[in-house]
């Protein structure tokens, strides 16, 4: 059975916030798992049925589905070909985000056709991309404040402090999947919400890594009340932790596909994915794609192996923004992967930002540097958010500065110009504005138009108002009039003229006694005659006198 190559799949909201089967909003696939299931599913369920084990040293698979309603049947599908002497390995069946994510242990890598539309993957796992510079990542010792980096090398390179009087990243939600964060840090507890707790959803997602914290800090740290503390590239913006990492910085792809869902189900605008793997996975690409097809910029790091022509997965996808890692002279650093998939570079060296227990460290990574890359994307975003994720791509690539030495080539990519990219941002929605006839709104969260309609409304109901109480309202020249010093203020809401104009009005009338023209002639002679009948009387030298006589 031939099954469609597009359909539309509803999902909401279940337990924990994942995507559910309700209804709530559309997300695409290319295929869709709810027709002729009972008749392609049913070989493969036995087959998996017979390669399961409870051996915990057995490889994880894991299956992710268009919808939740899919897993939930396929699931029960499976315990029912595991009734039959093994139902103790039906407890084995691990379910996520309401059925849409199923796990399980197998013997051996089942034989699938494609044509089922069911991809069966090899739960591998991600490793956070970053390098330690002076601490392991063990949340022991660390750095303390230093008065001369209360705002990073990074932040100010790329010239995030020039754009804080225009944009401060103010509510755009930024999903990090990292390690988590520590809430209890002075720097960053005023931008972090409640995320999710990935590998234990009865716990918060406090950091015991580091790692998360650090990111979280570049990204929105804003200096303590007392003054003392870092600044990050946007302070306005909202962090949520998702903790997907454990304390060793490691992750499967199923725990990252999940992390995406929840991020997708509860509405951020960036994710930020600070780790990456060398091999392809067609579940995780297919989550990057959900959540840009849904409007969600998707920033992942480029990896740390120092190689020249790769990139890490999800960077290399091409629904994500790849950054690579800069150094101090603008150069792209050493441990940093470099390619065409890479689309710009920014500040990965000895970045000073947050660490556990409100103290501070200095990372190497490619990590640090699409943290940088992330908070220029919300100080975008919180002027323009109807920007598209391919609309943020180009602006960022686009207003990249050239790298110097041996680094620049005409297709290399740039380094990261936080101000420049700002500006066209800006440029683009006043040119959009021009085009619809529409003046564009500065005001956050209004389409281009938006605010006018609003003023314009505003006028309207203060128009009536001034109607029911039966006054008419006063013009703008008599507003001036009656502020005017030595006049005397005209009554409340009511239409006056003023001396000047009435002395000139009875100057230029012909009927009025006190005229120009009755003052020079007053009995009428010395007019010119009347033209005869027939002939039209000749034009005065001047027209522009002619339009008054």
């Amino acid at each position: 059975m031939d099954l469609p190559v597009r359909a539309f799949t509803r999902f909401g909201k279940t337990e924990g916030g994942f995507p559910g089967p309700s209804a709530g909003r559309y997300i695409y696939y290319r295929r869709d798992l709810r027709e002729g299931f009972g008749l392609e599913w049913t070989p493969l369920c036995r087959d998996m049925a017979g390669r399961m084990t409870d051996d915990r040293d057995a490889p994880r698979y894991f299956v992710r589905f268009a919808d939740a309603a899919s897993g939930r049947r396929f699931v029960s599908l499976l315990r029912q070909q595991l009734a039959g002497g093994r139902s103790g390995l039906a407890d084995a069946v691990e379910t996520f985000g309401g059925a849409r994510v199923v796990r399980f242990r197998l013997k051996e890598a089942p034989a699938v056709d494609p044509a089922a539309g069911l991809a069966v993957e090899e739960d591998r796992k991600l490793s956070i991309a970053a390098t330690k510079v002076y601490l392991p990542f063990s949340g022991g010792a660390s750095l303390a404040f230093d008065p001369g980096k209360k705002i990073p090398w990074g932040v100010a390179e790329i010239g995030a402090p020039k754009l804080w009087s225009k944009s401060r990243g103010r509510s755009v939600k930024i999903g990090v999947i990292d390690t988590g964060a520590d809430y209890r840090h002075p720097d960053i507890r005023h931008a972090l919400c409640r995320g999710i707790n990935i590998l234990d959803h009865r716990f918060p997602a406090e950091d015991d890594n580091g790692h998360g914290t650090h990111i979280a800090g570049t990204i929105a740290a804003g200096a303590a009340a007392t003054g003392r503390g870092i600044r990050g590239v946007a302070p306005g913006a909202e962090i949520y932790p998702v903790k997907a990492f454990d304390r060793e910085g490691s992750a499967y792809v199923s725990d990252i596909v999940l992390a995406i869902d929840w991020c997708l189900a509860n509405g951020m605008h960036i994710i930020n994915m600070s780790f990456g793997m060398p091999d392809y996975s067609q579940s995780l690409h297919d989550a990057v794609r959900e959540a840009w097809d849904n409007k969600v910029t998707v920033v992942a790091s480029a990896g740390n192996s120092g190689k020249p022509a790769e990139v890490d997965f999800p960077a290399r996808c091409s629904f994500a923004i790849a950054v690579g890692a800069l150094n101090r002279r603008g150069r792209i650093a050493s441990f940093s992967n470099r390619g065409n998939e890479v689309d710009v570079y920014a500040p990965g060296e000895a970045i000073y930002s947050a660490w556990l227990k409100g103290r501070y460290n200095e990372l190497n990574g490619t990590s640090m540097a699409a943290a940088h890359v992330s908070g220029t994307v919300a100080l975008i975003l919180a002027k323009r958010r109807e920007m598209s994720p391919d609309a943020v791509r180009r602006v960022i690539v686009r207003s990249s500065s050239p790298l110097a030495g041996a680094d620049s080539a005409p297709d290399a990519a740039g380094r990261l110009n936080a101000v420049r990219a700002f500006a066209m941002a800006m440029r683009q929605a006043r040119a959009a504005g021009r085009r619809q006839g529409r003046r564009p709104s500065g005001r956050f969260g209004m389409a281009a138009g938006e605010e006018q309609d609003n003023r314009r409304s505003s006028r309207l109901r203060k128009f009536l108002k001034t109607a029911a109480a039966g006054l008419r309202p006063a013009a703008a020249a008599t507003r001036r009039a009656r502020h005017a010093p030595g006049r005397r203020a005209a009554a409340s809401g009511v239409r006056r003229t003023s001396a000047r104009v009435r002395r000139l009005r009875a100057l230029s009338d012909p009927k009025s006694p006190g005229s120009l023209q009755a003052r020079r002639h007053p009995d009428g002679a010395g007019r010119r005659a009347a033209s005869p009948a027939g002939r039209r009387p000749r034009p005065h030298r001047s027209a522009k006198t002619a339009r008054y006589r």
